[in-house]
């Protein structure tokens, strides 16, 4: 959530380095209200060239893109929401929308906790990062859980896996660039600017070390990978032994709600941290490669087209 217009178009700028073509994957900004902070790398394209989703307005673009999809791609569609929830919580509000979501989603993936409430329906937990749109969450969880499965990825999963410096530079390598490592360097830059103690207490770097061309060698890890964790959940489900929380409304267990995560105790339902890490790795490294091999296909039609009379 905050600077949507931005975030969006940040994605599309990743996805043509990645080789996708616009027309295959729409991308729409949502203008729900968040954090103010979104670095941009050279080459960002501009709100125009990006060539965003329009909708019905702009204010509901995002909205409508998940309605058009949950049409198109009906039953099929998988979700995966790795922010605040305020664009499907937008959709479901609306009682002809919710029902076009209903058929159109097959399989919902949320970053953030809940917890079972009465009559053993699912709830989000409020208290728990990501879910704090209370009107927004309350509405998904209302429309959604008992026409479809939830699976949930909560914060203990992700403090399972860790990303070091190393992580980063060795996509680096894969990629021929050092873009993804400046980028989670000033990304951290920026957390480190507004909020130090916070940021000393997460990242304890020595006092000896925290000097502007000193601290971000001396971390030990870079994050915990909680959005990127919760794509791992949903594409090597082996990787994890979820906690199955029946759905009264789907008997049969087709239509059970899956937890990892959602409490401090043992693997957090994450059955090896190593080797989530280790296909997580293997999934941005795989996508280094790409946008290596497609930078050089770039360099080598330049050269050609210079050499033209």
């Amino acid at each position: 959530g905050g600077l949507g217009v931005q975030r969006a178009r940040l994605t599309r700028y990743w996805l043509r380095r990645l080789g996708y073509v616009d027309a295959d994957v729409p991308v729409a900004a949502c203008l729900a209200p968040g954090k103010e902070v979104c670095i941009m790398p050279d080459g960002v394209p501009s709100e125009k060239e990006a060539h965003l989703f329009q909708g019905t307005s702009k204010e509901r673009a995002a909205t409508d893109l998940f309605v058009t999809l949950a049409d198109l791609y009906k039953g099929r569609l998988n979700v995966l929401v790795t922010g605040p929830i305020s664009t499907l919580g937008n959709a479901v509000k609306d009682g002809l929308d919710a029902a076009r979501m209903q058929r159109g989603i097959a399989k919902l993936h949320i970053q953030g906790q809940a917890v079972v409430g009465e009559g053993g329906k699912l709830e989000p937990d409020y208290l728990a990062f990501n879910l704090s749109e209370n009107d927004k969450s309350k509405a998904v969880f209302e429309h959604l859980r008992d026409h479809l499965p939830f699976k949930l990825l909560g914060k203990h999963a992700a403090y399972k896996v860790t990303l070091t410096r190393e992580d980063f530079m060795g996509w680096d390598v894969a990629a021929g660039t050092n873009t993804i490592t400046n980028l989670a360097n000033q990304g951290l830059a920026a957390f480190r600017r507004d909020m130090p103690d916070v940021f000393y207490r997460v990242y304890p770097v020595p006092e000896g070390k925290r000097g502007e061309d000193q601290w971000f060698k001396a971390l030990s890890h870079i994050s915990h990978p909680y959005q990127s964790l919760l794509a791992v959940a949903a594409n090597r489900p082996n990787l994890f032994n979820p906690v199955r929380v029946p759905n009264p409304a789907v008997p049969g267990g087709g239509g059970d709600h899956l937890l990892i995560g959602m409490k401090d105790e043992g693997k957090c339902q994450v059955i090896d941290a190593a080797k989530a890490h280790e296909e997580l790795c293997r999934a941005v490294k795989m996508s280094s490669k790409r946008m290596a091999a497609i930078d050089m296909r770039g360099a080598l039609d330049k050269r050609k087209k210079a050499k033209q009379p």
